[in-house]
């Protein structure tokens, strides 16, 4: 009986089969082809960014909180004068001043006098001046920051400091196009452009120009030049409510011309004369000086 049971389950259990090397290669013992086990996924490395993508950021354009000024510095030229210094007592003092004909001056000049320099001491307020001044006459020395956009302090000491930059980075810190800030604001706000590893932080550095262009644009606005946008936009509003528009029987959309015109002389006007652009200052930086116009 028990063999007899035996029997039965040995033709219901099929034994198992021995699997030579012939099937592990994908072939059959009878030579018919088989499909491999899929291998495992491996994830491909991810690839270091290239020397050109490094290149093409460090010259990133950055422009003055006002936008409209023609100048600019290219994050390498802004690395280039914050890695030379680390707080303000480095290059507060300055020794070079213009002379004015009178106080009520308010040419380029005013904000090289000494008198405007006593007066920042006094205050305990640092110049933007002075950082112009000064900045190019001192090393590089942060040796992280330069490392971080794969540069050494050599290659940053070989590069000539840009006066464009050195506005760049002081409206970045006075979150404005201001000449004077407090010392102690001046070295806390440019110890927040920096990442953990000592790198520059792209997102805090440009949020302060963006944040001091915003106000740059409300004050030209509310206080400035642009002014007359307010003007031409009261005229607009008084002859919309007087139906004067009809009454004059002008062409359609000419109050809008009317509005361009004003926004274009606002711009105009606000662009710098060179002989009195604040950001011109031969005499301190040891350049030629220019004749008055």
């Amino acid at each position: 009986m028990l063999a007899l049971l035996s029997s039965a389950l040995a033709l219901r259990v099929p034994a198992p089969r021995m699997v030579s090397s012939w099937y592990d290669s994908g072939v059959r013992l009878s030579g018919a082809a088989v499909a491999e086990p899929p291998a495992a996924a491996v994830a491909a490395p991810a690839a270091a960014p290239s020397a050109g993508a490094a290149d093409a950021d460090l010259d990133k354009v950055i422009k003055r909180c006002e936008f409209w000024s023609p100048e600019v510095a290219t994050k390498k030229e802004v690395i280039n004068v914050l890695g030379r210094w680390e707080t303000a007592d480095q290059w507060m003092v300055r020794s070079k001043f213009t002379t004015v004909n009178s106080a009520k001056e308010t040419t380029w000049r005013q904000a090289a006098t000494e008198e405007r320099y006593e007066m920042a001491k006094k205050l305990g307020y640092v110049e933007r001046l002075a950082l112009a001044a000064k900045v190019h006459e001192m090393p590089f020395t942060n040796a992280r920051l330069a490392a971080s956009v794969g540069m050494t302090v050599d290659d940053f000491n070989a590069m000539k400091v840009e006066r464009a930059a050195v506005n760049v980075v002081f409206d970045a810190i006075a979150n404005s196009k201001n000449g004077m800030l407090p010392q102690n604001v001046v070295d806390e706000r440019r110890a927040g452009f920096f990442t953990a590893d000592g790198g520059l932080d792209d997102n805090a550095f440009e949020g302060a120009i963006k944040k001091g262009r915003g106000l740059v644009i409300l004050s030209w606005f509310l206080l400035g030049k642009g002014q007359v946008l307010g003007v031409v936009i009261g005229l607009k509003v008084l002859f919309d409510k007087a139906n004067l528009w009809d009454k004059i029987n002008l062409p359609p959309g000419f109050e809008y011309g009317i509005f361009a015109a004003g926004l274009a002389a606002a711009v105009f006007a606000a662009v710098p004369d060179e002989n009195e652009d604040d950001a011109y200052y031969p005499e301190i930086y040891g350049e030629k000086v220019k004749a008055d116009a």
